[in-house]
């Protein structure tokens, strides 16, 4: 059988479809969720608890520590390793697109960085011009060139520094990501329903995440400094701010929560809208149902 991904935006119930399907077709769950894969954010992030997987196996979820740096790139090579342990069927359940991204398209390696090359880049077109510096982009790698306007500073800059650090052109390892990408073949599920029901699923979620203890566990986590407020996941900044009497009451807090996730929300639609393959499936809310429409789709 081949991989099946299920995706789609926040709140839309990807976890529970999935371990649903896996349960029929005997699978195993990879989460595609960038935020689930750190410990301890346990509120706030959709992870499922052993009760709600029902007995399945899920991959790649609460592992890393939660202020470690952990790219689409680490991601990929992880699920490399996930799949070498699993023997039957495999559901990749998750809304980060980039992770999506990094299995059926390619990923590149982290990159390096080097902020004094980046500084002589600057002066340089400082000396001359951005469009000046543009060509030398040009010259080196052409199809990227084409692809970005001559007057922007960053991509242009950055196409220099990984050519002048890695001998690489950005091309060339687009390129070599797309040969290396972990799925070749696969079934992609794109998960639908009306925008305003969605919305209101999204409030729910947040208002359900906030009786459990949202606060008191963004509260706990800064106390004993196993986090910062660099941490990512969504919501964890605007309680910290709260914490910290930035955001002065619970009702400004909460709309602020839920107004950034349907923001999300909107950005998951529009990702995952890109990719042609995809088979999108329209949600009746009926879990029964929403299974076998998914079940009758993989099997098509």
């Amino acid at each position: 059988m081949l991989p099946i991904f299920i995706v789609g935006p926040t709140g839309i119930g990807k976890t529970e479809l999935a371990i649903r399907v896996a349960k029929e077709i005997k699978a195993e769950i990879i989460s595609a969720d960038s935020v689930q894969v750190f410990k301890l954010l346990d509120i706030g992030t959709g992870k499922p608890s052993p009760e709600e997987l029902q007995g399945v196996k899920m991959h790649l979820c609460d592992f890393v520590s939660p202020n470690a740096y952990y790219s689409a790139y680490n991601y990929s090579l992880d699920v490399k390793e996930a799949l070498k342990k699993i023997d039957g069927p495999c559901i990749i359940s998750g809304g980060t697109g980039l992770f999506v991204e990094a299995l059926i398209r390619g990923i590149a390696p982290d990159l390096p960085r080097d902020e004094k090359l980046r500084i002589e880049i600057r002066q340089k077109a400082q000396e001359s011009s951005w469009e000046e510096v543009h060509a030398m982009v040009k010259d080196v790698d052409p199809e990227y060139a084409s692809r970005i306007s001559s007057n922007d500073p960053v991509r242009i800059s950055r196409a220099l520094e990984i050519y002048f650090l890695t001998g690489k052109t950005l091309s060339s390892l687009k390129e070599e990501s797309f040969n290396n990408r972990v799925f070749t073949d696969y079934k992609l599920i794109n998960l639908t329903c009306d925008r305003e029901v969605l919305y209101q699923r999204i409030e729910r979620r947040i208002d359900n995440w906030f009786e459990q203890g949202w606060i008191d566990q963004v509260n706990e986590l800064l106390k004993k400094k196993i986090v910062d407020d660099s941490t990512k996941a969504l919501g964890f900044k605007d309680i910290t701010e709260f914490l910290r009497g930035d955001i002065k009451t619970r009702a400004e807090l909460f709309a602020k929560v839920k107004q950034k996730e349907r923001n999300y929300a909107k950005r998951q639609i529009t990702w995952f809208k890109r990719y042609e393959e995809r088979i999108d499936i329209g949600l009746t809310f009926d879990v029964k149902s929403d299974t076998i429409n998914i079940l009758d789709k993989i099997g098509e």
